[in-house]
């Protein structure tokens, strides 16, 4: 199942080449800390990552799920490039999984972390915050939870979690939730410009919901 994370490698986004490289050992047998770079056309690597964490290939045996925890290197991407590597991350996550995304950062702050942490003590919904709205590209989008005191102390920084959907039929029913917050969170009055970005967000989702290929 570890192998399931290289097949990331030579993945192409845009005119990059997307590579996996370990970072030493992990703790258990069946995790491995990892970093994702995106090489250019000649070949060269970039200084920084675009993204680092921890991947868990997962032991449905004891009922263990597989997940990613993880961060961006904001200064190496912009949110396109973000919303496609989560979206790479996504599918390694099979039905159940869970994903997360950190919105604290222990060195220079990116502006996705920044906005993400100002939206969540606006009462932004989750989802409708940027790193919310990352887990929602990934698939990752049922079941958020805002991880702002970690608990248990090998947790890292603040992040949002978020699980895929275990079906169809369980998709569509949290969907149903989602869209009703987020339809009372738009008519909200937005004074403030991250409350109106969060807002626009929020509308993308409810179109996707609406949307028949969100459940082909």
């Amino acid at each position: 199942m570890l192998a399931l994370l290289d097949s990331l490698n030579d993945q192409m986004i845009g005119a990059y080449t997307l590579r996996v490289e370990t970072l030493g050992r992990a703790r258990f047998f069946d995790q491995r800390h990892f970093a994702l770079y995106l090489f250019d056309a000649d070949g060269h690597r970039p200084a920084a990552p675009v993204f680092y964490g921890l991947y868990n290939a997962g032991r449905p045996s004891i009922h263990v799920p597989t997940w990613i925890d993880g961060e961006f290197v904001e200064q190496a991407l912009d949110l396109i490039i973000a919303e496609e590597i989560a979206r790479r991350l996504g599918a390694l996550i099979p039905p159940g999984g869970r994903l997360w995304f950190a919105y604290e950062t222990f060195g220079d702050e990116g502006e996705l972390a920044r906005e993400t942490r100002i939206a969540l003590a606006a009462r932004v919904p989750l989802i409708a915050t940027p790193m919310g709205w990352l887990l929602f590209q990934a698939g990752c989008w049922t079941g958020m939870r805002d991880w702002d005191i970690p608990e248990g102390g090998r947790e890292g920084p603040r992040k949002l979690q978020g699980n895929k959907p275990v079906n169809r039929d369980d998709a569509r029913w949290r969907a149903t939730e989602i869209s009703a917050i987020l339809k009372r969170f738009i008519v909200q009055e937005a004074d403030a410009e991250i409350s109106r970005r969060a807002q626009r967000r929020a509308r993308k989702i409810l179109q996707a919901f609406e949307s028949t290929e969100m459940w082909q």
